[in-house]
Parts: structure tokens; sequence; C-alpha cells
């Protein structure tokens, strides 16, 4: 397969869905770099979230190339945000996003995507947050629970993500962390809060570009 002049910012949906196999792994990339190049952020999304949740996503021999699809998907989100719809889609595609985390099959992407999700957290992206109801924390603290200290996120994000964990505890309304921590297990409280921080809960600032450290 070639690009060429009906390649108008995103291959059909179709194609990406019911393609072979070892296009559907390489597809997603050539979507990411098109939109780098193009302002075909919304296209580009709107195509990679019909793709990621196709129902053979999960099996054996889609896994990363679906893997692929949910990064492709994490660049349009970080770096053209603007323009995919405004911020409506902008919430419904990071919760598409969102819900795949944590990625496993190619670790490569997962540390990609995963370092992606730590730095939403420092800009305080009340889309990954869930707005003003932080209804997205339990999951983005559960995702950066699993992946902190392995090899799907390397060393400097995961003490970046304790930072931005420790930074919450401050700006974040009283509560909020606490009722997001609670599902977790105490070695994964322990694993985000180093030693057991005590006091969780916080201040009355609301999170929006507050939660972040400087990168």
């Amino acid at each position: 397969m070639h690009l060429n002049r009906s390649w108008t910012g995103v291959l059909p949906v179709q194609k990406l869905v019911q393609g072979r196999e070892d296009e559907r792994e390489w597809l997603p990339f050539r979507v990411s770099t098109f939109l780098t190049m193009t302002g075909g952020g919304a296209k580009a999304a709107l195509a990679l979230e019909a793709v990621i949740p196709a129902p053979t996503s999960r099996e054996e021999g889609s896994e990363m190339a679906t893997d692929n699809a949910v990064c492709a998907l994490g660049k349009v989100l970080e770096m053209q945000a603007g323009c995919v719809g405004g911020d409506a889609v902008a919430s419904r595609l990071t919760g598409v996003w969102l819900s795949y985390l944590p990625l496993r099959a190619d670790v490569a992407e997962a540390r990609v995507v995963h370092a992606a999700l730590v730095r939403a957290c420092e800009r305080g992206d009340e889309r990954v947050f869930g707005g003003t109801t932080f209804a997205g924390l339990p999951r983005v603290l559960a995702v950066l629970a699993d992946v902190s200290g392995t090899e799907l996120l390397d060393d400097e994000y995961s003490g970046r993500a304790v930072t931005v964990i420790a930074r919450m505890q401050v700006v974040l309304p009283a509560g909020a962390l606490e009722a997001a921590l609670a599902p977790l297990s105490p070695a994964a409280h322990a694993k985000l809060l180093g030693n057991g921080a005590a006091g969780v809960g916080g201040g009355a600032n609301h999170a929006g570009g507050s939660a972040g450290a400087d990168s």
C-alpha cells in the first residue's frame, strides 16, 4: 500500500478495521506521522476512535496493532487537541484513550503512552481527570500504580508520577485524591505516595493547570 492523492488525512475506517494484520499494525503509525505534517488531527482521531474498540482489537495477533492505534490517538490528543472538534469530542476521545490503558503488548509504545499520561497529569488536564468531578482520576491512578517502577514506564517518568501525585495532595479539592485512591491496594498506595504519605486530601484549588510539575 502507498500514500496517494486519495489519502486525505486518514485512511477509511473500514480499511483500518478489516485490513490485513500487518497493515493494521503500521497504519496507525502512518496516521500519526501524517497528522504531524498536516492539520488532519480530527479525521485521524475519529478514525482511531473507531478502530481501537474493534471486536478483534485485543485478540492474539491484534493487540500490538491496537497498542499502536492507542499511542497514535494519544499523540493527536496531546499535540492537536484543539483540532478534534471541540471540548466535548476531545473529552470523549480522551476517555477512549484512557480506557485502553495500561498498554502491555508493545512495550515501546506502552512507555510512550504512559509517559504521555504523566505529562497530562502534570498539565492538570481536566479531560484526563474527568472534569470538575474528577471522575477519571481513579482510572489514572490505577494505571500509574500498575506501570510505575516497571518496564512499561521509564524511571524518570515513574519519579515524575510520584511528584505530580504529591502535588495533587495540595492542589486538588479536599477528599478528591483520597476518594480516587480508595479502591487501590496498600501496595499501590505505597508506590504512588512513597512511604505512605499522610494526610491525603488537600487544599481548595482545582486541578486545571495547577497540578503540574515543570516539565
